[in-house]
């Protein structure tokens, strides 16, 4: 491959931006993140650790498949020497790569859509030849190899706890009344008002007649891009409408399984499909000779979405700040335990947590966990913290973390000590 002037130049702006972003991490004080963003730092220890080969944890029992999202967090989360904004800026990368690989294609192939149509022209000579299918599959292999290994090494492992909890396990999940609701009001949310990201909270339907019916004219008008496509000849977009269409009435039906109230962040995956739903009957009504104007504009959307970036990075550096300075609980325990945990020479501490205080006790584990590799959790915990975290019956002590004294912890039991307490969360500990 010649390396042309146009490649030097991105190379050398490449490698400023990482250096810059280097040392804007480095100097960006470490947060002390509590509740699932706690955990998702410890999934993306344990890949520098072990094996990781499962995905985030779910609240109905079993693990999303597949890690390679903390898997592609762990070079600027290294970068950044372990901080949380690497986290962040992990995240940024992982979505500012893939827009400038769409970037590319609609650069080369004249508008945002046309490129995967033409991707998918070219498939039929150059894609389907041996060599890119062997590259395929050894790409699918590498891939799918920690949730095959997890599922064959598990007992049971976590592909049949899906299942069983899809389709075997008796539990009462959501009308479908208000399935259909929730669903129509997520498909329709780029398109209405009040789209938000879900961070935690019951998920409040906006019960729209209208956007209700707009859902479902949303499926009559992808039918009909569908149909266009197959009669120009495009066949990727076809398959792609395919595609949504299925997926669009999966997540319906995947609705009612929901046991329990709706989370917001249990749903909002499904406004993407909305989103991808206008993109092709959009593209389904521009004449093609028109398509090739559209190249220059996705640049620009390539470029907004970079200075996005920079200020989401910036943002991070400033809440990390600020945490450090107004949450001063979890910095007060997660300190007071490390300090402990090192003046007493411990190296294998087990922690039990009381269920009111997990959001702040993930936090002190995260920093536990930081500096000695061997840190454990009770049993019930080990879904949510990770296998990783599983009690070997090697432990040296006890930790118990809990929102006030004798919840948890047998006072009775010679040795105990407070090691801390502030704002209402104890931390008791046991030598064994």
């Amino acid at each position: 491959m010649v390396v042309t002037r146009r490649h030097a130049v991105f190379l050398a702006a490449a490698g400023s931006a990482l250096a810059a972003a280097t040392v804007f991490m480095r100097l960006t004080p470490d947060a002390f993140p509590f509740g699932d963003a706690a955990i998702i730092q410890i999934y993306t220890l344990e890949v520098l650790r072990s094996f990781l080969t499962l995905g985030p944890y779910s609240q109905f029992g079993w693990h999303h498949p597949g890690p390679l999202y903390f898997y592609g967090l762990v070079p600027l989360y290294e970068i950044a020497g372990r901080r949380a904004i690497g986290l962040v800026a992990g995240a940024l990368a992982i979505n500012v790569a893939s827009l400038m690989g769409i970037d590319r294609l609609v650069r080369r192939n004249a508008g945002p859509f046309a490129a995967a149509a033409i991707v998918a022209r070219r498939s039929l000579t150059t894609i389907a030849s041996s060599f890119w299918w062997r590259i395929s599959l050894c790409i699918a292999v590498v891939v799918w190899a920690p949730t095959l290994y997890e599922q064959v090494t598990g007992a049971p492992g976590n592909l049949t706890r899906i299942w069983q909890y899809l389709f075997a396990a008796p539990h009462t999940g959501q009308p479908l009344r208000a399935a259909f609701i929730t669903w129509s009001d997520m498909t329709t949310a780029v398109v209405r008002k009040g789209l938000a990201v879900g961070w935690g909270a019951a998920y409040q339907p906006q019960a729209s007649v209208p956007m209700q019916i707009g859902a479902v004219v949303q499926l009559a008008g992808m039918t009909a891009a569908l149909i266009t496509f197959r009669r120009t000849g495009q066949a990727f977009m076809a398959w792609l409408c395919v595609f949504v269409l299925l997926v669009s009435l999966l997540a319906g039906w995947s609705i009612t399984r929901i046991a329990d109230d709706v989370g917001d962040y249990e749903v909002f995956w499904i406004s993407v499909l909305g989103a991808l739903m206008w993109g092709a009957m959009v593209t389904a009504v521009i004449p093609a000779a028109r398509r090739p104007g559209l190249r220059k504009s996705a640049g620009v959307v390539v470029l907004v979405i970079l200075v996005m970036a920079i200020r989401a990075l910036a943002d991070a550096r400033a809440y990390a700040v600020e945490q450090r300075e107004t949450d001063v609980r979890r910095k007060i325990v997660s300190l007071a335990v490390a300090d402990y945990l090192e003046r007493e020479g411990i190296r294998r501490p087990m922690f039990h947590i009381a269920q009111a205080t997990w959001l702040d006790a993930a936090c002190v584990v995260l920093d536990a966990y930081k500096q000695h590799p061997s840190v454990a959790v009770d049993p019930p915990w080990v879904h949510i913290f990770g296998d990783a975290l599983a009690p070997t019956g090697r432990e040296d002590a006890d930790v118990y973390i809990e929102d006030r004294t004798g919840d948890t912890v047998p006072l009775t039991r010679g040795g105990d000590r407070l090691v801390v307490s502030a704002d209402g969360l104890f931390v008791h500990a046991f030598r064994r």
